[in-house]
């Protein structure tokens, strides 16, 4: 760690900052002995800042300029009373980083100049699709697979590892096709299945991540895309029979190819690129010369509904399958039927050749997938895979394929497959799953993590522990009791459990369904869970004490106040939420003035007020005096999804569905701080007993911890079904358990330099890391 060099020399200055009330404040620099070691007991109406940066770096705070000294305190405050101070460091006349910090009486405050920090996440968050995988594809080699979404998403996946390389946003609609080139370079999506949206088809840099072009479609519905296997050219087939191509690095239309007016269904390029084959609703067949757009040989079949189409990876041959059941076999030199095969047991929905032509994929429009041999039309294997519906089978390599479809969570994941047993390996669904809840214990340092299973994060043990057996239900909140003795979370049922794991005590099941929320009273003698209704329970006992009916049917968040004597609850479908008396299960108060359903309902620590996030964008503060409005925060991109009060409700801190998190002034309304971290919505959010530290859960996959008076991120918290776990400081130190680091794609690179992801320096690999940071330290390399 690095030892500040601070100068002997005692300057004074007398900084006027912002606060809720505006007061002078004294700062003076400070010889520090150990930076390792936390100034013990600052007193009330003092503080401490230490700025980590370069030496030779000019520090101003509000605009006192100081050369040398790092370290600072500030004196004559006011106890409990936040003040701002605006904070720049500057090296050699170039700012490095500039930042309002709050200053609390008694703290001591380390800021890391964030444009310094170089270690970094080079995979994006691994989790799956939100909702159902539409379409897939994958290069010639079968290293690399990509799937679009109804999601709006699209996602480069490596096949060996199950990592996802890239996640592709910007579509606005769901998509609806996706097409590779044979590199895994390039790749071309659309989306444009609804006809009162308009149109997209977006080109893909594959290496980046970014989008190459957006290409101007005219105002028709969009049916498919493809892209040639050098990827140099693009196919759009829309509704009213047209077929485009354009050249991929101009993103400009090469020629537009005219069927009769019936939509297209299908476009393929041969793997040669010489030619283009597009099917349309009518059962025709066009085929043209990728060059000069003439039209091709034309094949003698009946015009029968065409199902799916694949080009020979090698021979100058067209596979089709026909909506009579049939897969044949064609000559495209002179149009020739070569082979009629046996139908499959079951109507074929998609077919595909292995990359050495001998063996063909066929997946069913009900659950199977038949792996047959291309000279004889024999079936080799047939897959079961309990995927109900549609099926659309890929092959990625010569030895193993991924599949699509079926209904609920499967179809939002793809399966992998291995040809030569029929074994299922690991499907593609990302390593992570969606943090859901999360949640400081109450006066102390340790905290929870939810996401599917239940994570105890205490400074002072050495390990994560993992709590719980929900199995497929998964836990959805769970919370740490004060003596860190038991945890209670909601899966399909309210459980609390010892938390060493080793004892579930209670298990408690609602009438009225699934838990979707939970709250647990101060005194920890009783709890809410909210589903359809909601119920209080005796823990204890684990008999219900309780019932109230509101919301719609559907109860989405709660809170008990500081006493347990009231609770506030609130649920999407409808745009009030409600002050409960909880002895006698009586509404006292509606909370009207959002215009769309809650998502998450907060007591402030004196029980006198309350927030409510809305679908509707906003947050509003209220009095519960009298149920008035005092404050309505808006500015989110979407839906607030989650909300919180510091414990001295002087601050407001908000999360919302695109992943901003917003601290706001909770007597004013005024916006202080923001981040855009996260990748995901924000299930989740805690403020710690101290009011210094913020805990977020997110879609994305990670928790991360923030400090509120610096504005800095200090950790991510990863965690995987397996039981991997892992921490990661911005900074490049972290921490984790056997296989951690390799299994969730994280790579340490602190110069901004390629590293093997096993490849960490021992002096980065820090045991202590979470408790230093707790503590307020800050953990940096040396520069």
């Amino acid at each position: 760690m690095r030892q500040p060099v601070l100068t002997c020399l005692v300057a004074w200055l007398m900084c006027l900052c912002m606060a809720l009330e505006t007061s002078p404040l004294w700062a003076q620099e400070v010889q520090e002995n150990t930076p390792q070691v936390p100034i013990p007991s600052v007193p009330p109406t003092e503080a401490i800042l230490k700025v980590h940066a370069p030496l030779g770096v000019v520090i101003t705070i509000d605009g006192n300029r100081f050369e040398g000294p790092t370290t600072f305190r500030f004196r004559d405050l006011v106890p409990n009373r936040r003040y701002h101070s605006m904070v720049t460091v500057s090296l050699q006349g170039k700012e490095l980083a500039n930042r309002i910090l709050f200053i609390l009486g008694g703290s001591q405050i380390e800021w890391a100049v964030p444009e310094l920090q170089e270690a970094k996440l080079p995979f994006p968050p691994q989790t799956g699709h939100q909702l159902p995988v539409t379409s897939l594809d994958a290069d010639q080699v079968g290293l690399r697979v990509i799937t679009g979404s109804l999601d709006k998403t699209l996602a480069v996946w490596d096949v060996a590892s199950g990592w996802k390389l890239s996640e592709l946003r910007g579509h606005t609609q769901a998509i609806s096709s996706v097409s590779m080139s044979s590199n895994g370079l390039r790749a071309v999506s659309g989306a444009g299945s609804n006809p009162f949206l308009p149109a997209e088809a977006f080109v893909w840099n594959l290496e980046d991540a970014t989008i190459l072009h957006k290409l101007k479609l005219e105002e028709t519905v969009l049916t498919d895309v493809a892209i040639s296997p050098d990827g140099k050219e693009v196919a759009t087939g829309t509704e009213d029979g047209t077929v485009t191509i354009w050249d991929v690095d101009l993103g400009e239309i090469v020629r537009e190819l005219s069927t009769v007016e019936s939509p297209i269904q299908t476009l393929a390029f041969d793997h040669s690129a010489t030619h283009l084959v597009a099917t349309n609703a009518q059962g025709e067949l066009f085929l043209w010369d990728r060059g000069s757009g003439d039209e091709g040989v034309s094949l003698e079949r009946e015009p029968t509904a065409i199902e799916a189409l694949a080009f020979h990876p090698i021979k100058n041959q067209l596979l089709i399958s026909s909506q009579k059941g049939t897969l044949e076999v064609w000559n495209l030199g002179d149009g020739s039927l070569l082979q009629a095969m046996p139908k499959t047991p079951r109507p074929v929905h998609s077919v595909g050749f292995s990359p050495t032509g001998d063996r063909i994929l066929v997946g069913s429009r009900d659950q199977e997938v038949y792996l047959l041999d291309a000279d004889s039309g024999e079936n080799i294997r047939t897959f079961r895979t309990g995927a109900y519906g549609p099926v659309t089978a890929c092959f990625t390599g010569n030895d193993t394929f991924v599949t699509r479809g079926g209904s609920g969570i499967e179809a939002s994941s793809i399966q992998r497959w291995r040809t030569i047993d029929g074994e299922q390996l690991d499907a593609l669904v990302g390593r992570l799953k969606p943090v859901t809840g999360v949640a400081f214990q109450d006066g102390g340092n340790a905290f929870v993590t939810v996401d599917g299973q239940m994570w105890i994060w205490n400074p002072l043990w050495t390990k994560v522990r993992k709590i719980g057996t929900a199995g497929n239900w998964g836990y959805r909140e769970g919370y740490l009791h004060p003596d860190g003795q038991t945890i209670l979370g909601i899966s399909q049922q309210l459980e609390l459990w010892k938390s060493d794991g080793t004892e579930l005590m209670q298990a408690m099941q609602p009438s009225d369904g699934k838990p979707k929320c939970l709250s647990w009273s101060p005194k920890r003698a009783q709890a809410f869970t909210g589903s359809e209704g909601g119920t209080f329970w005796n823990i204890a006992s684990g008999e219900q004490a309780g019932r109230i009916f509101e919301h719609g049917a559907s109860l989405d968040s709660a809170d008990f106040d500081f006493s347990g004597d009231y609770l506030i609850t609130g649920g999407h479908l409808e745009p009030e939420a409600f002050v409960w008396d909880v002895k006698t299960s009586s509404k006292q108060r509606i909370l009207r003035g959002h215009t769309d359903g809650i998502s998450s309902v907060r007591f402030d620590s004196s029980g006198g007020k309350a927030i409510t996030g809305s679908l509707d964008g906003t947050a509003k503060v209220w009095d519960l005096t009298d149920g008035s409005e005092l404050l309505s925060l808006e500015g989110h991109s979407g839906e607030v999804t989650a909300v919180a009060f510091d414990p001295l409700a002087k601050l407001v801190i908000t999360g919302s569905e695109k992943g901003e998190l917003f601290v706001w002034d909770a007597n004013e309304g005024t916006l202080l701080r923001e981040w855009h971290l996260h990748q995901g919505r924000i299930h989740s959010l805690s403020v710690h007993h101290e009011g210094r530290l913020v805990l977020t859960g997110s879609h994305d996959g990670t928790a991360r911890l923030w400090d509120l008076y610096t504005g800095d991120e200090l950790l991510q918290l990863l965690t995987t079904k397996s039981g991997e776990w892992l921490i990661v400081s911005p900074l490049g130190f972290v921490y984790g358990n056997d296989n951690a680091i390799p299994k969730l794609g994280w790579q340490w690179n602190p110069n901004k330099e390629e590293s093997e992801i096993r490849s960490i320096p021992t002096k980065w690999l820090a045991p202590g890391l979470l408790p230093r940071l707790l503590s307020g330290e800050r953990w940096l390399p040396s520069w």
